[in-house]
């Protein structure tokens, strides 16, 4: 069964790492990130779709969560790998991830 992932933090390291064995293991990765992958390893992918965001920028997230909502994409996983995603600092803040999903 695929799967489809949104991976923040896309751009390199883990992020960039886990979307590459993801898609090489048949799987849709949707991946965020403020700047493209430093990479052509995952972007030569039929099935990885790049948005460039800023993961602090919480409306300019929701409205990519908003715009796969209406599209074909389904989104079956989340995986919140950018340094301090959406700015959860503080786990008081965890509201703005019920905000978003």
């Amino acid at each position: 069964m695929s799967n489809c992932y949104l991976i923040n933090g896309v751009n390199g390291g883990l992020g960039l790492s886990l979307a590459n064995i993801l898609l090489n293991s048949g799987h849709t990765v949707v991946g965020v990130s403020r700047s493209l992958p430093n990479t052509h390893e995952i972007l030569g992918f039929d099935q990885f779709f790049y948005k460039k965001v800023d993961s602090y920028d919480v409306d300019e997230f929701q409205r990519i969560v908003e715009q796969l909502a209406i599209s074909d994409i389904q989104l079956t996983h989340l995986v919140l790998n950018a340094g301090s995603a959406l700015g959860l600092t503080d786990p008081t803040s965890s509201y703005k991830l019920d905000e978003i999903f």
